[in-house]
């Protein structure tokens, strides 16, 4: 068995595309084709954040993570970060803040690292902040994005050393595509933008070898 488990928020779940399909349902279809062995299991829920993931993230990976054979391999992905860096009531006052946001993204990859040697970060996407400065009394900042997308970077980095943790760079990437255009919502990817999370998030995963 080859499994994937994907813990993310909406924009896992494929929030702000109708039908949702988003960049893991993509990944699905690529991957599961390749073998009969191979699976993805979806596991976000929109409005996940580094807090609430750690209270289930363990839980919901042990069942599906049985292994019957040597070569058995399991990867988990870890794309939250978007909701802990909003701002409630100001752009100044995020959800989760950055000391927290830091030690909870130690403690899940140290959680997911119990289960599997292979472990993926996804990095927070930027916002059109015409839309997202408020939207739904909540306040998405590219500001704010990239300084918590630093702290992933660097978490990711200190746990490299031990091995097998990766970091997908989405805001850099996107930002290179006239990315406006692609969020429906001001937060949320449309078909195009989710097409660009697919490609970006898969030719990350091919090139470190972690998928084939």
């Amino acid at each position: 068995m080859f499994g994937i488990l994907v813990f993310g928020d909406s924009i896992g779940h494929g929030r702000g595309e109708n039908p949702s399909h988003g960049w893991v349902g993509r990944l699905k279809e690529y991957f599961e084709a390749k073998d009969f062995f191979y699976g993805i299991y979806n596991l976000s829920i929109p409005g996940e954040t580094s807090f609430s993931l750690l209270k289930r993230l363990e839980q919901e990976a042990k069942p599906r993570m049985w292994t019957r054979k040597a070569d058995d391999k399991y990867v988990i992905i870890i794309a939250v970060g978007g909701n802990d860096c909003a701002g409630v009531l100001n752009a100044d006052n995020p959800q989760i803040k950055p000391d927290d946001f830091k030690k909870n993204m130690q403690l899940l990859i140290q959680q997911a690292k119990k289960l599997t040697e292979f472990v993926v970060c996804v990095g927070i996407g930027p916002v059109d902040e015409k839309k997202s400065m408020p939207r739904m009394n909540h306040y998405f900042a590219n500001k704010t994005i990239i300084k918590y997308n630093e702290i992933l970077k660097s978490v990711c980095a200190q746990s490299a050393e031990n091995g097998g943790t990766v970091f997908v760079d989405i805001d850099d990437r996107v930002r290179e595509q006239n990315y406006i255009d692609t969020i429906v919502d001001g937060v949320h990817p449309n078909s195009k933008g989710y097409d660009i999370l697919y490609d970006v998030i898969k030719k990350e995963l091919v090139e470190k070898k972690i998928i084939p």
